[in-house]
């Protein structure tokens, strides 16, 4: 097979704080208040059944690519709900406000 391996890198301040964030946020009882300036979490169980889609919308991922955006999402739901909900994951998404808006979401 022709994969070449590569080792990823290592996440910045910015991005652990973040991810950081995120869990917090997916952690969160719904029925307590969400942190000032908190990140909106949408689950989109629709589509394959017992995945979900994960958009994450916040403008502090403002200027990072998507690659870096869906990786900290990702990684902030492995850590918080664990590996087996990370691999039920179809889509783990970072998006701006108005990245959401063009989507369709409300938000």
């Amino acid at each position: 097979m022709a994969i070449r391996e590569v080792l990823g890198g290592s996440e910045s301040k910015f991005e652990i704080d973040l991810k950081e964030t995120i869990k917090s946020e997916l952690t969160r009882k719904k029925s307590s208040r969400p942190r000032p300036n908190a990140p909106i979490v949408l689950r989109d169980k629709s589509g394959l059944p017992l995945h979900s889609r994960y958009y994450v919308v916040w403008d502090r991922f403002e200027g990072l690519s998507p690659l870096i955006r869906s990786s900290i999402v990702y990684h902030a739901i492995k850590e918080a709900l664990g590996v087996e909900e990370a691999l039920k994951t179809i889509t783990a998404s970072g998006l701006t406000v108005e990245e959401a808006r063009d989507m369709g979401f409300s938000v």
